[in-house]
Parts: structure tokens; C-alpha cells; sequence
């Protein structure tokens, strides 16, 4: 992810990169990403272990 929740961006700024190793994967992963709503994670840690 490039870009953070609320920051300003214009047309054709690059909001994320995706990453596969087969171009179907690619394929169904930018379609993923165009239709699906984002998952929201607040904050970085999610579980500490000791």
C-alpha cells in the first residue's frame, strides 16, 4: 500500500502494488482489488508473543 487513509491523491497516483507469481493470480487479484472493500486493520501489532 502506498498511500495512507486520508491522504490527498490524484488521478493516476499509485495506490498500492500487487504481487503474484502466476499472471490468473494477477488477473483475479486486480479484480479482487477493484470490486472488494478494503479490510481495515487498526494498527500495526496485531498480537505481541513472549
Amino acid at each position: 500500500v502506498h498511500r495512507k487513509r486520508g491522504e490527498v491523491v490524484k488521478a493516476g497516483d499509485p495506490l498500492l502494488t500487487i504481487y503474484a507469481e502466476k499472471e490468473w493470480k494477477l488477473d483475479n487479484a486486480i479484480e479482487v482489488a477493484k470490486f472488494e472493500r478494503p479490510i481495515v486493520v487498526s494498527g500495526m501489532i496485531l498480537e505481541v508473543l513472549r
